[in-house]
């Protein structure tokens, strides 16, 4: 039996991927109706419906499929520079592709789906889980995991704001400044708070 998707099924997939970036990128998410995209679309609403449940399902499915990619650059990076460098320094040729939606869904914010929510999320747990696997002696990995991931989402987003505007060694040259700042502000002697 042949596992090959049905051509047909991935263009329209596609057309409704694209038609959703389209509107959310001149709209909010809120003005954007099933009847609004099935006709910048061209399909019925009936053909939406085959493939999302609502706007929310659309919307839900293409914040994981992004949150997907950007774990997969997180964690080769934190397996590659844990000790060195916690954030990500260097946006890869495959991220440089979803910046353009990226900054987009950023948009969406509402109390069912919120794109910055979910990505510091999905951040936090892959920083919990680099902690709980080195073993780190801390009693609050969640909240540290949180805090770091905030701090990755912020890099991120000003790196989005200011796309095509930044390359990579004035991206290094700003998280060095950071780094530099918080071991100014925060001195090792100075840092316990026990």
């Amino acid at each position: 039996m042949d596992n090959t998707p049905d051509l047909r099924i991935v263009k329209t997939i596609q057309i409704i991927e694209t038609t959703f970036f389209t509107e959310l990128a001149s709209k909010s998410f809120d003005q954007i109706t099933v009847t609004g995209l099935a006709r910048q679309a061209r399909i019925s609403k009936g053909t939406f419906y085959n493939h999302y449940l609502d706007k929310y399902d659309l919307a839900r499915q293409l914040i994981d499929s992004r949150i997907k990619s950007l774990n997969t650059v997180l964690k080769h990076q934190l397996n590659t520079s844990w000790r060195h460098n916690i954030l990500l320094t260097k946006i890869t040729p495959e991220m440089e592709e979803q910046l353009a939606e990226l900054r987009i869904l950023r948009k969406i914010h509402t109390s069912e789906l919120d794109f910055e929510k979910q990505v510091k999320t999905s951040i936090a747990e892959i920083f919990e889980q680099r902690i709980l696997r080195d073993n780190l002696p801390l009693s609050q990995p969640q909240f540290v995991s949180r805090l770091f991931a905030a701090l990755v989402f912020e890099f991120f987003d000003e790196y989005i704001d200011d796309l095509h505007k930044k390359d990579d060694q004035v991206m290094q040259t700003q998280l060095n400044e950071f780094l530099h700042a918080a071991n100014e502000l925060f001195p090792k002697k100075k840092r316990s708070i026990r």
